[in-house]
């Protein structure tokens, strides 16, 4: 069994502005919705995570690993940062994970909507659309993170 943790982007600036809107931050709400979401996490240094390359992507999955560095003065071991999770649709999300190492036992996918909404309705046949900084979490009949496919999830929680 494997753990799939989908965690959507916290709130973002309303404007693309000069930055476009790969460029966009997060805001001051958006920063604390994704901290909220530290404490009720365990860090765990085998967790793998996948992030889009969006600047509030990054800034969110930031907020988590920073506030677990302080507490417990480690950050995670294997960190992806990719281009191919910017609005990636389900099937990506999918491609993306089944590159995860094979040692980590959870994998974070940090992205957007509604490729994220859309990846846990393949996953587990569960509709539902995320607001930001959601995390829903998915436990996967799997030994392999290769072997993700559609049906093999199981929805355990949702953490708005």
């Amino acid at each position: 069994m494997k753990t799939l943790l989908i965690f959507r982007h916290g709130q973002a600036e309303s404007t693309a502005g000069i930055h476009g809107d790969h460029g966009r931050a997060l805001t001051e709400r958006g920063r604390k919705e994704a901290g909220r979401q530290a404490s009720q996490w365990a860090f765990q240094t085998s967790d793998a995570w996948i992030v889009s390359d969006a600047r509030r992507t990054k800034e969110t999955a930031d907020a988590l690993i920073h506030d677990w560095a302080l507490a417990s003065d480690q950050r995670p071991v294997h960190l992806h940062i990719t281009p191919q999770g910017y609005l990636a649709e389900a099937d990506r999300w999918m491609d993306l994970i089944a590159m995860a190492p094979p040692q980590a036992h959870r994998v974070w996918a940090v992205g957007h909507n509604p490729g994220l909404s859309d990846l846990v309705f393949l996953l587990t046949g569960r509709g539902m659309g995320l607001s930001t900084a959601d995390i829903v979490e998915v436990e996967l009949s799997i030994d392999k993170w290769m072997d993700i496919a559609p049906g093999k999830g199981r929805f355990v929680s949702h953490h708005p």
